[in-house]
């Protein structure tokens, strides 16, 4: 049977299927050992705030503090705090708590808040929360359930990417690839082509992996256009890495670096240089990053939060540590628009390395900027360092001042 013969089948069991549901957004119901169910407790919150941006706040003030079976229990309220029109706030507050389950994998969890907020309260969901799904699922081995949901939302690039990835990772590649060739997302499909490339190339299908790459044309030549060919691109290049030949890898690395285009946007240079340092290629990681922090200098959105991260965790990894905060400060000389993730990455890894003194610094620093929100994974970090140093005190102190300033922001939102 052709694969256009057996997607028929499938897609028709499918229509066939949802039709007999009751329910817009279907969702499997039977996933045993996929992680832990929340015992809902008696609605104990009669006084809550109810109103859409109090609520998403609280919601989001609990996930800080991990507490997501309380998260969890608040953001069932979301369905009360609807109005005709759903605010960005009530869709905000379905988005964190399904996404907060599903990277706690307590997919049991996810997939229930997704019927609660989408079946049972008949909101309509964002595309966030389908995608939070949709990947739940994919990671769960159940493509078919993934793609039953995706024929009932509004599918974006991100959709495409999770459900591609499934279907590829599945052995159902030639699925796959019909999905993107009818995809009617106006989005980019960069990501989705990627995992089709890397697919055929997995598979020894060179020629398909290249007439894809030719077939993957974005609207227009402007610089964005140019940066989502180029990830398409980094597939070849991990894929000859992996080859363990060397020579055809640096001919399509070099086609992509001379390229004036390749460090205006950091997702091309972030996978490139995962890559690279995947496969030992630690020079060439370290001229890419460089060439990447001399666009930043000029104004080009060449580094971001994830470049950082990936270079700090690469010293931090190899016992250079002195290195990995050289490079944090050379990011900092060039910008002034560092985010508070930033700093909350290297102080956990310094509190880990027993670098206490230099994670004070940065924590000092990081508290002395009113625009930065010090996030609870770095007050956690520093008390569990101020433990494992016998300072109970700091420790203590640290953890008052963590309550403090999260009571203190939850009270001004719940005021607004």
């Amino acid at each position: 049977m052709s694969i256009f013969a057996t997607m028929s089948l499938r897609y028709g069991f499918f229509r066939r299927f949802s039709s007999a549901i009751s329910y817009p957004y279907p969702v499997p119901r039977d996933l045993s050992g996929a992680g832990t169910t929340c015992q809902l407790r008696p609605a104990l919150m009669s006084n809550a705030d109810c109103r859409p941006q109090p609520l998403y706040r609280t919601v989001e003030f609990l996930l800080n503090l991990r507490d997501l079976d309380t998260a969890n229990e608040y953001a069932r309220l979301a369905a009360l705090s609807r109005s005709e029109i759903l605010c960005n706030s009530t869709i905000s507050t379905c988005d964190s708590i399904i996404g907060a389950m599903c990277e706690a994998k307590r997919y049991k969890d996810a997939l229930y808040m997704y019927h609660y907020f989408f079946n049972e309260s008949k909101m309509k969901p964002s595309c966030k929360s389908s995608n939070h799904i949709i990947k739940a699922l994919c990671d769960l081995g159940r493509v078919d359930d993934a793609l039953l949901l995706f024929h009932h939302i509004s599918p974006g690039c991100v959709t495409y990417d999770h459900l591609t990835k499934g279907l590829v990772d599945a052995g159902r590649i030639d699925e796959a690839l019909s999905l993107v060739r009818e995809s009617v997302s106006g989005d980019s499909m960069s990501l989705a082509y990627r995992n089709l490339v890397s697919g055929f190339l997995n598979l020894g299908k060179l020629d398909m992996a290249i007439q894809l790459l030719d077939e993957f044309k974005p609207h227009g030549w402007s610089r964005e256009q140019y940066n989502e060919r180029a990830m398409v691109k980094v597939a070849f290049v991990e894929h000859w890495l992996k080859q363990e030949r060397d020579e055809e890898a640096m001919q399509w690395y070099m086609s992509l670096v001379s390229n004036k285009y390749l460090t205006v946007y950091g997702d091309t240079g972030n996978a490139l240089l995962e890559v690279l340092f995947r496969y030992g290629k630690k020079t060439q990681a370290w001229e890419l990053f460089n060439q990447m922090l001399d666009g930043f200098h000029r104004g080009c959105i060449s580094v971001n939060s994830k470049t950082i991260d990936i270079m700090v965790k690469e010293c931090f990894k190899e016992g250079q540590f002195m290195e990995g905060i050289e490079t944090f400060e050379k990011v900092k000389a060039k910008t002034k628009d560092l985010r508070a993730a930033d700093y909350t990455n290297l102080i956990t890894r310094c509190c880990e390395q027993g670098m206490l003194a230099k994670a004070e610094s940065l924590y000092a620093e990081l508290s002395s900027d009113r625009c930065m929100r010090i996030d609870v994974s770095t007050y956690r970090a520093m008390m569990d360092a101020y433990i494992k140093a016998g300072r109970v005190d700091d420790a203590l102190k640290t953890a008052k001042n963590m309550v403090d300033a999260n009571l203190t922001k939850l009270s001004q939102w719940t005021r607004s």
